[in-house]
């Protein structure tokens, strides 16, 4: 049973993760982590490499440019558009440092989309560098004031900007598309991103000495698990981007720079695998592959077990930018498959899964049902969509300050007690009148 009341582990002799914390911000528990080992490496991403204290100075100096002209970003949206590296690490601390929250732009979506997502945002500042300063003037909306990273002001200070930056403000807004192709904006708090990071760090767990590889766009959510998962616990992240690399690109910065926490979606994944088997290769340093995003097959914890050691373990998750981390399977040598895909297994602290009808009752053993999160931590809703936020959340029947989200996705449960991801739920058809869900017949096949 999962204790709602002790959502994370206290960490013993880790002055930066503390219990407390979770009522904090991301900045303070990020300048405790500077301060406590400021010559450390934060970000590793070649001549552009930054130790904790320079990327805590460079942070500084945009916050300090943001709040000169407009004081403190309380709830403000403040957009950046940069190519995958460490200037866009330094955008979302210095976002985060001036009070407001980033919202990311990914440069391979359509403009149009661009467009369409940062006037839904009504972002009035859009953070960038030399290198993109046209695109960005024609993304922005009217009035909006483009900040170019590279020439920021010399006089700017380098200290911390000292907000207090409560609990509730926001930290981000992640754009996702959904089922019906317009984008939706998801809104995360720093109390959901601390307890997500601290889920992720007692679950994995984290170390000071990781180096944890981000290769997933910013635009997406499951890009913070590397990015705050090693900023605010000690560790180091590696931004590469797999889709101008290439797999044997990948395969070859992944030994470069001694990588020992691996994440992406299975199909990447299986193109690591296969380039490591074409070139007789390996992966001494990496200790942890984490998957996610896509359905895991059985295939592909065969092809682990085939091409890793027993040094290293494999985790299937179970996210989403609604709900971030709720669900994780282990998977090692011995454990044994029933089925074509692999379980999501558990639920981690601070977080309950239901599998609900159409009626929002619970399921029986055996039976497929909704996918339901049940937790304090989650969205507060979708940004200038209060109809959908409205029909995606409930209310806990119990009371108090938890509410329960509506994935959309199926599930059931296994033997062993494991939760079974089955597919989408608007993946239902009806045969002869009958609700048929393709993904128990997927399964059952």
């Amino acid at each position: 049973m999962v204790d709602l009341n002790n959502p994370y582990p206290a960490v013993a002799g880790v002055p930066w993760r503390r219990p407390e914390d979770i009522e904090s911000s991301i900045p303070a528990r990020f300048e405790r982590v500077a301060a406590s080992q400021p010559d450390a490496a934060a970000v590793i991403a070649g001549a552009t490499s930054l130790t904790y204290a320079t990327l805590n100075w460079a942070a500084n100096r945009l916050a300090h440019e943001l709040l000169s002209d407009h004081g403190p970003l309380f709830d403000q949206g403040v957009g950046f558009l940069f190519k995958h590296g460490a200037a866009q690490i330094i955008a979302m601390v210095g976002i985060l440092k001036a009070g407001g929250y980033y919202v990311p732009i990914d440069l391979m979506l359509p403009e149009v989309m661009n467009r369409e997502i940062l006037a839904d945002a009504q972002v009035r500042l859009l953070v960038t560098d030399a290198e993109h300063l046209d695109l960005a003037a024609a993304l922005a909306p009217v009035g909006a004031r483009i900040i170019n990273l590279s020439t920021l002001r010399p006089a700017l200070p380098e200290t911390n900007p000292g907000l207090t930056i409560g609990p509730d403000h926001l930290a981000n807004l992640h754009y996702t598309s959904g089922s019906t192709g317009k984008p939706k904006g998801v809104m995360q708090n720093h109390r959901n991103l601390l307890h997500f990071m601290d889920t992720i760090a007692a679950a994995w767990p984290l170390r000071g000495a990781d180096r944890i590889a981000h290769l997933i766009s910013c635009s997406f959510s499951a890009a913070m698990m590397p990015i705050w998962g090693a900023l605010l616990n000690g560790a180091a992240v590696a931004p590469c981007d797999p889709r101008q690399v290439g797999a044997a690109g990948l395969l070859d910065w992944l030994q470069e720079e001694r990588i020992t926490i691996y994440f992406s979606v299975p199909t990447l994944y299986r193109r690591l695998v296969e380039r490591l088997a074409q070139a007789g290769a390996g992966l001494p340093d990496l200790r942890l592959v984490i998957l996610g995003g896509e359905p895991l097959l059985a295939a592909d914890v065969e092809s682990f077990w085939r091409t890793f050691t027993n040094g290293c373990r494999l985790l299937n998750i179970y996210a989403g930018a609604e709900m971030h981390y709720v669900c994780q399977h282990a998977l090692d040598h011995d454990t044994p498959l029933a089925g074509p895909t692999a379980p999501i297994g558990f639920a981690v602290e601070g977080k309950q899964i239901l599998l609900l009808d159409a009626d929002h009752r619970p399921v029986g053993l055996d039976e497929v049902g909704e996918i339901a999160v049940r937790s304090r931590y989650l969205t507060s809703g979708y940004l200038n969509q209060p109809e959908l936020t409205a029909t995606s959340f409930l209310p806990d029947p119990e009371g108090g300050d938890r509410r329960i989200y509506l994935t959309g996705d199926l599930g059931r449960l296994d033997a062993d007690g494991r939760f079974v991801h089955m597919g989408r739920r608007n993946a239902m058809v009806k045969v002869r009148g009958q609700r048929v869900e393709l993904g128990a017949v997927e399964h059952a096949l």
